[in-house]
């Protein structure tokens, strides 16, 4: 028998194989979402079908498609960043300088056929709570108060969101440092209380204040975003301070240590060691 010969490769990324793999993504989409709205209508018909919990919004339009017309509200998993230079959300599929939060939760709303969205997961993480902390998503802070700050600035900045019907905060009680299980192994500070049931008494804080004028925040709706500080505000010198000593102007070993700005980013620069990056990234 002779051995079967392709004579020509055909590219995976070729346009009429794009169009197929597009068609097909539109006929299970369209199957899942259809499927699961029939049956869940079938037994209980008065409840709201909040979707699946997009892990994130950046799925195919075909996607979106389908779950405007089958659910009431579109569910998305979102753990976006914040800049504690300025106090702003910001979208975490970013490049320099980041995306305020607000232009892609727009984006998918129109996606969504202006079915309201909620979002079912988010959080930070602070990194002197005595957990790895190495495991899972979310923005690493190095304290419970930057956590908070954090915390208060998206959790307000979603409530101003006019299309926003809601989130749920990812999550209650941490995670133990062994991790969740071997499959799972998240470790990190993720809850209101620790293990032991002992509640984060900023962060609690932060969602007691900012739940008491969510009402505010919706009527006010979205604000426009400050812009970047000017070098040599206290937020940034403050953080200088405390990772190299009492004076920010001078590394450990006595070499000038010389601040400037590159768009979004702080450079500290000594000649021989170059950090550079967003305060809070």
């Amino acid at each position: 028998m002779r051995p079967y010969v392709v004579s020509k490769v055909v590219s995976p990324r070729g346009e009429t194989i794009l169009a197929d793999k597009r068609e097909f993504l539109r006929l299970i989409a369209q199957r899942y979402f259809g499927t699961l709205a029939r049956e869940i209508r079938r037994v209980d018909p008065d409840h709201l079908l909040l979707g699946c919990r997009f892990a994130g919004g950046h799925v195919s339009e075909v996607v979106w498609e389908a779950a405007a017309k089958y659910c009431d509200i579109i569910s998305i998993n979102d753990y976006g960043n914040v800049d504690l230079d300025r106090m702003v959300a910001l979208d975490h599929d970013h490049d320099a300088g980041g995306e305020p939060l607000a232009v892609p939760f727009a984006e998918f709303y129109r996606l969504a056929g202006q079915r309201p969205l909620l979002v079912t997961e988010w959080s930070f993480i602070a990194l002197d709570s005595g957990l790895p902390c190495t495991e899972g998503a979310g923005q690493r802070f190095r304290t419970q108060r930057e956590r908070s700050l954090a915390a208060g600035v998206y959790a307000e900045t979603l409530l101003r969101m006019p299309w926003m019907l809601g989130y749920n905060y990812f999550m209650w009680v941490d995670e133990p440092a062994e991790g969740i299980t071997e499959a799972f192994p998240e470790n990190s500070n993720y809850g209101l209380v620790d293990i032991d049931n002992r509640p984060y008494p900023q962060l609690t804080d932060t969602f007691t204040r900012v739940h008491r004028n969510a009402e505010r925040f919706r009527r006010e709706g979205l604000v426009d975003l400050p812009d970047p500080p000017p070098l040599g505000v206290p937020a940034w010198q403050d953080i200088a301070a405390r990772r190299l000593g009492d004076r920010p102007d001078q590394a450990a070993g006595g070499e000038a240590l010389q601040f400037t700005r590159d768009g979004d980013d702080y450079v500290a620069a000594n000649g021989r060691l170059t950090l550079r990056g967003r305060v809070g990234s």
